[in-house]
């Protein structure tokens, strides 16, 4: 009887070692190649206008997010009330380029205007100054993982359908998430739904495509 449990032990160890090692595959340190992570928002076909709902601590903002690609790799991005009254206007672009053209009197803070930048260059993939990544593998994405000096991002495509699900920003020895993107319900290669969640601040951020 302890014989026939312990050759049962050691067919389950088996075969779990098995899953294990196929279901996992090691990290590869490679240079990014040409256009292989690229902004979703990259086209010169027009403006992507998302309905925008933006919660922070409880109080709530709502309106349209205007994203546009105005040059090689510059981005304008106009908030506005539903109404059009514009609420901020801002300009990204490579080598840290960011501008403020507009931005109400509430909102024209030093802390909420970096936190914006730096959430707008996140979405938009803004600029990707890493020129190498680690790239593994899960059961359903590819990731791309680009670690600064404090903190790294990683970039979820899906095995299926190629298309990005997820942007995660971690940081520390523990790899804590500071903020997470997802995208979902993609038409014509256009996420219809995004949701950018803050993890040790109370801030989400809620975009329904409208037109592109």
């Amino acid at each position: 009887m302890r014989s026939f449990i312990l050759s049962s032990i050691l067919i389950v160890l088996l075969f779990s070692c098995k899953g294990s090692k196929t279901a996992s595959t090691e990290e590869e340190r490679r240079p990014l190649k040409s256009g292989e992570l690229m902004s979703l928002f990259k086209s010169d076909s027009g403006a992507f206008v998302y309905k925008t709902a933006v919660d922070v601590y409880g109080h709530y903002l709502s309106g349209l997010l205007i994203i546009k690609n105005t040059e090689m790799d510059k981005y304008r991005l106009v908030f506005t009330t539903e109404v059009g009254v514009k609420l901020f206007d801002f300009e990204l672009g490579p080598s840290h380029f960011f501008k403020v053209h507009y931005c109400i009197d509430q909102m024209n803070k030093k802390v909420v205007i970096n936190l914006l930048r730096d959430d707008f260059r996140l979405l938009l993939m803004n600029p990707l100054i890493a020129s190498e990544a680690v790239v593994s593998n899960d059961s359903t994405h590819v990731i791309y993982r680009l670690r600064g000096k404090k903190e790294e991002n990683a970039y979820f495509y899906n095995l299926e359908d190629g298309q990005l699900s997820k942007i995660m920003t971690t940081y520390g020895k523990k790899s804590k998430v500071k903020v997470e993107i997802l995208f979902t319900d993609y038409k014509d290669k256009v996420p219809s739904n995004i949701l950018l969640d803050h993890k040790n601040i109370k801030l989400t951020i809620k975009m329904s495509l409208l037109k592109r």
